[in-house]
């Protein structure tokens, strides 16, 4: 996997609201000269990915540093380092000097990926499909990518930056934009909003499926080794096609959906794409204990994750003395439940009563680095479950959303049956399970947004009040 060469397409500046998608002259002959041939647009696609994954999105701010404090998964008293940033996240400062430039970096360097997937499709549409190597399977993959990836980053603005749907989200927030160059977009209701990231991500499934889903294709998005692992499963096609969990493909376009049209409040559409998962051949738990060594991002049963070979060097200095990201009130949050590999594979112990993520700890044998190290979880199986469970929560059916999430418990090592749970308590187990699942992943601020409940902070300590809605940076009101 190293020796995929990813090249940014860097062609937007952002300097405020009026200019933001402005191009150059000179810029639009680079352009033209990109975009002539297939190779222009695979090189214009894997840039975005590549800008996605540096540590001002989810590289760091967006999983496990910035997003995971703001999901209160630190102990505050253990993170000093850095001015101060994530100890002010925590707080939801998000006015402090310290917090301010990393929301405004969020919010850049999201809408410039945004310009870019806007130009790649606005391009592409227009190309005659001859100039791909593989013609129109070639043309139909990467803009399925391409939209994938605007619904996706979208969304995730629209989780950051305006109420959830739940909470009654009733005025205009931010802009959801779909032409290039473009100066500037309406801001929009929630419900609008929304419409606009389902379109996007129902086209680029049917796109991504004419070609993930071909029966010589499939094993690619079934099998982690080619998924995610260090095997390229197209040998005769080159790097660009494999990899396929590293990039949008039909498997994790429809997890996007069912996250989607879960938050949207479309429950049985979610439940019908989450079940599709999993059920989904090759999407599989690690059977035995000995297959997480070297494997405490738990591979198998990642859906999507973005790649950087820096990340744990990024990650590294949250390690020492100077600032540990201990997980807050780790023992009460397993309960003693040491056999959850959760516990034992995916957390670390780094100093005496100092328990942290694993998951971004580098390893010292390479080999295991190679595999595991660069790997940024973006979705994974487990949620599947929680959406699908959820699903059963609003049909009354407690029972049946009770034995879905101890199936996945016991699919970690974790046999302890679950008491009698009312509703509102099946909710709590399910969100301190999460908690459990997705540390460094930046999930949990979401989950406690959509059920609009305050975050959990151990067993005798009140619960937190979140701040869920962050200030659009004032320089880019739009």
């Amino acid at each position: 996997m190293k020796k995929i060469i990813y090249i940014a397409l860097c062609l937007i500046g952002f300097s405020g609201c009026d200019n933001w998608l402005d191009v150059s002259a000179s810029d639009q002959i680079k352009e033209s000269q990109l975009f002539e041939n297939g190779n222009g647009f695979r090189s214009a696609l894997l840039g975005i990915y590549q800008n996605l994954s540096t540590e001002d999105l989810y590289g760091k701010n967006m999983t496990w540093g910035f997003m995971d404090c703001l999901g209160q998964l630190y102990d505050p008293k253990a993170i000093t380092l850095n001015g101060g940033e994530l100890v002010q996240a925590q707080n939801y400062a998000f006015e402090h000097s310290a917090v301010k430039p990393v929301i405004t970096k969020i919010w850049e360097s999201m809408y410039n990926c945004i310009a870019n997937c806007n130009n790649v499709i606005t391009n592409i549409e227009h190309a005659s499909p001859s100039i791909f190597e593989y013609k129109e399977e070639e043309k139909n993959m990467i803009l399925g990518e391409a939209l994938a990836l605007r619904g996706f980053m979208h969304f995730d603005l629209l989780r950051l930056f305006a109420p959830a749907p739940k909470a009654g989200a009733s005025g205009t927030y931010i802009p959801y934009c779909t032409s290039y160059p473009e100066i500037r977009s309406p801001k929009l209701s929630v419900d609008d909003f929304l419409k606009l990231v389902i379109e996007d991500l129902e086209k680029a499934q049917d796109l991504t499926a004419k070609f993930d889903t071909l029966p010589d294709n499939i094993k690619a998005i079934q099998d982690a080794f080619y998924r995610v692992g260090k095997a390229n499963y197209f040998q005769e096609r080159g790097i660009f096609w494999s990899y396929r969990g590293t990039r949008m493909n039909y498997m994790n376009v429809t997890a996007l959906l069912a996250r989607v049209y879960m938050y949207s409040g479309q429950i049985d559409k979610a439940y019908e794409e989450a079940k599709y998962l999993l059920d989904f051949e090759g999407l599989e738990y690690p059977s035995y204990s000995s297959s997480y060594d070297g494997n405490s991002k738990s591979r198998e049963d990642i859906i999507l994750a973005f790649f950087n070979k820096n990340v744990t060097e990024i990650f590294k200095p949250w390690t020492g003395e100077n600032g540990y990201l201990k997980i807050r009130n780790v023992e009460d949050l397993f309960e003693g439940e040491t056999t959850d590999r959760r516990y034992s594979k995916m957390t670390t112990e780094i100093a005496k009563g100092t328990r942290i993520s694993a998951k971004y700890v580098g390893y010292e044998d390479p080999s295991k680095e190679r595999d595991n190290g660069p790997l940024i979880p973006v979705i994974r199986k487990a949620e599947m479950y929680y959406i699908a469970c959820e699903y059963f929560l609003q049909h009354k059916k407690v029972d049946e959303a009770k034995a879905l999430l101890a199936e996945l418990r016991e699919e970690r090592g974790n046999g302890k049956p679950l008491p009698e749970l009312s509703e509102s308590q099946f909710i709590e187990t399910m969100l301190l399970d999460a908690r459990r699942e997705l540390m460094s992943e930046g999930q949990l601020f979401f989950l406690y947004k959509y059920y609009n409940l305050p975050i959990w902070d151990g067993k005798t300590n009140p619960a937190i009040t979140a701040k869920f809605v962050l200030p659009v940076p004032a320089s880019e009101n739009i």
